[in-house]
């Protein structure tokens, strides 16, 4: 059943005035800034960058589906790379938590969003320009809405540089959903009837689904999952009242192994 809560905002003018670009915001509650994978930017390859967000002990965010409560945090990058679109950076598996019946899918402490860019060959700036524009709802015992545009300059490396690399970038890759799982949905009256191929040489354990779609999932109860030879299969109720696009339904779903292991994959349904 969804959940409706009452959350306390507090407006800032500052936050919500025309937002002047900063190289990393910072208030009591968040930091955020972009920072390179290497220390080393070059041409002619794809160089891996992540929005780095620190909150202060007890805060949280949220991820792109908040569930019960919250807003989704929204993230846009932009560059002086010609004719290269706009960018979404990649969002790591949420933290589920459920709090007397209301659950939430949050990021604590500090986490990583990466995104890759090609630098052409022929690219003509000595500085590579990324523009971020942010917004979110950081909550505690209440919450308070933000947003900021982020701009920082990195120096294209003339291949002197020493190859350095940020390892936290690179060890948060692992919590990154990475390739796609073909599944079939079924849709019920109250439930959806998920089904997935099982390729595993590790024993199951737990299975999750994170729905990206809002508005279509009760998660409040762990689903249980069934396999029959190499197909998985679990139910998942719907809210008491759908206000999700039922027509598309996008997620991730976590696999976890008795080993400890996990995998995470982007999932795509034929119905």
């Amino acid at each position: 059943m969804k959940k409706f809560v009452l959350i306390t905002y507090i407006f800032s003018f500052v936050l919500f005035s025309s937002a002047y670009a900063v190289e990393k915001y910072r208030d009591k509650q968040i930091s955020i800034e972009i920072v390179p994978a290497t220390k080393a930017i070059e041409k002619g390859k794809e160089n891996l960058f992540a929005v780095k967000v620190k909150l202060t002990k007890g805060w949280h965010i949220y991820w792109q589906n908040p569930g019960d409560a919250g807003e989704p945090t929204i993230l846009e990058i932009s560059t002086n790379i010609p004719n290269q679109q706009k960018i979404i950076p990649q969002y790591p598996v949420p933290t589920y938590k459920n709090t007397s019946g209301i659950v939430t899918l949050e990021y604590r402490d500090v986490v990583y969003f990466p995104f890759y860019l090609w630098i052409p060959q022929d690219f003509d700036k000595k500085e590579l320009e990324i523009q971020l524009k942010a917004k979110w709802l950081v909550c505690k015992h209440i919450c308070i809405p933000g947003k900021a545009i982020i701009t920082k300059k990195f120096q294209i490396s003339n291949g002197n540089l020493k190859f350095l690399q940020n390892n936290e970038i690179l060890n948060s890759l692992k919590f990154i959903p990475k390739d796609t799982i073909l599944g079939e949905i079924k849709l019920s009256s109250n439930s959806a009837l998920l089904k997935f191929p099982l390729n595993f040489e590790d024993r199951l354990h737990k299975v999750f689904f994170y729905p990206i779609t809002e508005g279509v999932f009760d998660l409040e109860l762990e689903p249980k999952f069934s396999t029959n030879g190499n197909e998985l299969s679990m139910r998942l109720p719907f809210v008491r009242y759908i206000w999700g696009d039922t027509s598309n339904i996008e997620g991730v779903v976590e696999f976890t192994f008795d080993n400890g292991k996990k995998k995470y994959f982007v999932t795509k349904f034929v119905k």
